[in-house]
This record gives structure tokens, sequence and C-alpha cells, in this order.
């Protein structure tokens, strides 16, 4: 099934396609290189355009364009900790499964995660236009029904529990996201809960938090050691996930902006 036509079915009819999808033999490099990265990439793709060539227009200051390359920088690292985030998302709905009688299964959790996002992934071209950005709160929304159809069929979820169990995950999204968000203090624009999780793992890559090196080193390489297992656990994915993550530092604390005096520079409103 083409990636068009997976993506309307399960945004459009999702109890008629999460049994197909349930049924279908998967891999997580295949899931994310078919069919994640492609619609991750849009949100980005579409703030780079919205800031950097839109712009954004600000009361009393007049249209404001983010620098073409702190866009670009800023939209690598969206998309790179969008994929990190969709991987730590299964993690979670993967954990909690046991807990509402459902099933303790990896791979299973990364295809309820991964298709369920299908409509934010889509709302993200809103980004477009920037002053529509916030609408992309209903793709959100409808992500979280998407899920709550998905997991019976996916993991065994029983329909009673569903609902809950949806909440419970993404509640549990939220609350990694945020507290990793206070912990580092950066956070990387979006709506959703993908984008809840990479904001706080945005810092982290960034290198902005205030604790030493060798904690910094340690957070790096359990991000290479999850991207790694998400591209298939292999030596060469480990290998990847390590200069992935490391270039994804790199652009972080290149983009993260210095002090300058107020009047000399403007930032866009989060």
């Amino acid at each position: 099934m083409s990636l068009i036509a997976r993506a309307t079915n399960v945004t459009l009819h999702p109890k008629a396609e999460w049994p197909v999808i349930a049924a279908e033999p998967a891999s997580p490099g295949g899931l994310y290189a078919g069919y994640v990265a492609p619609l991750a990439a849009l949100g980005p793709i579409a703030l780079f355009i919205g800031l950097s060539i839109v712009g954004v227009g600000i009361p009393f200051v007049g249209m404001y364009r983010v620098p073409f390359f702190s866009g670009i920088a800023q939209a690598v690292i969206s998309f790179a900790l969008t994929l990190l985030g969709v991987f730590i998302m299964a993690l979670i709905a993967g954990a909690l499964a046991p807990v509402f009688d459902g099933q303790r299964n990896g791979l299973a959790a990364l295809k309820l995660v991964a298709y369920s996002l299908t409509p934010a992934f889509i709302a993200g071209l809103l980004g477009i236009i920037p002053p529509l950005a916030a609408l992309e709160l209903f793709g959100a929304l409808w992500a979280l029904y998407v899920f709550a159809v998905g997991a019976p069929a996916v993991l065994g979820i029983p329909k009673d529990k569903a609902i809950v169990y949806t909440l419970a995950c993404a509640t549990c999204a939220i609350i990694v996201g945020f507290g990793a968000s206070l912990s580092v203090g950066a956070v990387i624009g979006g709506i959703g809960v993908a984008n809840a999780i990479g904001r706080g793992i945005a810092g982290v890559a960034g290198g902005r938090s205030s604790g030493s090196s060798a904690s910094d080193e340690q957070t790096k390489a359990v991000l290479s050691t999850i991207v790694g297992s998400a591209m298939g656990g292999s030596d060469k994915d480990r290998e990847q996930a390590q200069q992935m993550v490391n270039a994804v530092a790199s652009a972080a604390a290149a983009a993260a902006p210095s002090p300058t005096p107020r009047d000399s520079n403007r930032s866009v409103p989060s």
C-alpha cells in the first residue's frame, strides 16, 4: 500500500485500517524509512517556510523572518527529535500496555504510535502560515482518537480500557517532555505529544543544561542507544545513531541564541 493511501485510510477510516496494519509484517527500520520519516518531515519543512520565508507579523514591529540558516538548523533538529520522540512514545505505549491488560510488544507499540500520529504529522503543514499553526492542536487531538481506536487491534487493549490507556500514554509522554524541558530550559516549537517530547530532548541534545560535560556525554550515549535500536540495532546502526546525535547536538548548540542587547536582536514569540 502506498504511503498516501495508508495515511488517508488511517486518518479517515481508522476502524477499518487498524486490523490490516496489525496483521502486516513490519520492522522498525521499515516503519521509519517508509512511513514515519516522510511524514515527520512535513512539519519541519512547513515550519521553515513559515518562519524563514513567509515570516511572522509582530504588532508595532512589522514582519519578522527567522534567519535562513537558523531556520534550516531548527527544521533539521525538529525532524531528528521527532523521529526520536516517536520511539520514546512507543516505549511508553509498550510499557503501559500490560497495565491495561494488553500485550507488551515493542514492534506493535511502534506501529501504534507511528500510524496514529499521522493526523498530527499532516497538520504540521499548517506551519507554512504561522498564524494557523495553533490549529495543529486539532491534528494532535485526532491522533489521540486514532490511537484509542488502534490500541485494541494492535496491542490487545480491551475496548473498555482503550480511552483510559490512551490518556495514560499521552499524560506520561507530556510529563516526560515537560520534565526534560524544565531541566534543560530548551523548547523547540511545535504542537502535539510527539513535539512535546521532542522539545524536552532538544535541550538535552543541545547541551544547554547546567550539568557536567560527563553528564552530557552520558545523555548522548542513551539517545544514541535508543535511536540505534529504532534503526535496527546492529553495530552499524548504533554508529550511525551516534553520529546523528552528535550532529544534532552540534547544530542545536550552534543555533542556540547568544545573549545580545535588546535593541539589536528580536526573537519570535514561541
